[in-house]
């Protein structure tokens, strides 16, 4: 089946932090790899850049259409974007996923979309392509949000998380005619990285750890290896939680050094007081790239305000984070 992915332009690039962070779909790469491993003729396309929406529907022909939408400042470019396919091909499936979408669905149900991905696009794009090819109702696939004659309504939610090893690989090819438009703060091209995925934690101004229950799920070590290689100087890790568990983290990074993989760049996400009370993860980490910078929480000057959002740790601990990373070499954004 031939099936064509999409990424928006957002419109909302040119605000906060969206003009220093034009980065690589990686979440629409790991679900073209998902269909290409099920047999089916994936087509990436980033709207941001090159042609338009038209020129791909006419080019590709695709029985399956897949929107992202990973923010809400993106809804109304996304449901702009769905009508724009339904009236090109008034036949086509019509799906729409992401964060955002799953997160909260309710701006996107509407008549052109006609189903809305609630899990893992991995798991969930191929298994619809598969019925849609049987000829089986999108309704027997799990962890969907499908419009009926009486509205929006949820098939039956997944079993388990899949376990990160069986996702494949992201497949990167697909973008490279773009990778040159890819920018990370000031470095460019950049690629995106994912070694885990969702976050224990509870702070109440997150939904990653809502849509994924608490839950965190990691890539074995050889895996991020792979994908350290395969990628190039630039690095943004896309990992809310880097460094979460110290010795697989340690082990990483000597994996990394014994390959001899080095970065002219890299930036990680991670939590204060998570590298306060591991110093020696910055130590073994720091050799793998020339410049490294690690973006923090930093949400408040006060124990009180950290209480206030649910934070589970101390103004104490954020000081001590910076301290330590700056003592290092480390650059904090």
């Amino acid at each position: 089946m031939k099936i064509l992915l999409i990424r928006p332009d957002p419109g909302n690039e040119r605000f906060g932090l969206g003009p220093f962070f034009r980065m690589e779909p990686l979440g629409l790469e790991y679900v073209a790899q998902a269909l290409i491993a099920a047999g089916h003729e994936p087509l990436i396309v980033d709207l941001r850049f090159g042609r338009g929406l038209k020129y791909w529907m006419r080019k590709h022909r695709p029985a399956l259409v897949g929107i992202s939408c990973m923010h809400a400042l993106e809804y109304d470019q996304v449901v702009e974007l769905a009508t724009q396919v339904r009236r090109l091909s008034p036949s086509v499936f019509l799906l729409v996923g992401g964060h955002a979408a799953a997160v909260y669905p309710k701006p996107l149900e509407i008549e052109a979309i006609d189903a809305l991905c609630l899990d893992d696009g991995e798991e969930v794009a191929p298994a619809l392509a598969q019925a849609l090819a049987a000829g089986r109702s999108p309704a027997s696939v799990p962890a969907l949000r499908i419009r009926t004659p009486d509205g929006f309504v949820n098939t039956e939610p997944r079993g388990e998380r899949t376990c990160l090893d069986l996702v494949p690989l992201p497949a990167r090819g697909l973008v490279e005619r773009y990778r040159r438009r890819y920018h990370c703060l000031i470095f460019k091209p950049a690629w995106v990285i994912e070694t885990s995925r969702g976050c224990p934690y509870r702070c109440s101004f997150c939904s990653v750890w809502q849509l994924n229950e608490r839950t965190f799920r990691e890539r074995s070590v050889a895996a991020v290896v792979d994908d350290f290689a395969a990628c190039g100087p630039h690095v943004f890790v896309a990992d809310d939680l880097f460094w979460y568990h110290p010795a697989r983290s340690r082990e990483i990074a000597r994996a990394l050094k014994r390959r001899g993989v080095r970065k002219r760049w890299l930036l990680v996400q991670s939590r204060c007081d998570l590298v306060a009370s591991q110093p020696e993860l910055l130590e073994e980490w720091r050799d793998v790239a020339q410049d490294f910078d690690i973006f923090f929480g930093m949400e408040s000057a006060s124990d009180d305000g950290l209480e206030g959002v649910a934070k589970d740790a101390p103004v104490e601990a954020t000081v001590k984070a910076i301290e330590l990373a700056r003592a290092h070499r480390y650059g904090v954004v």
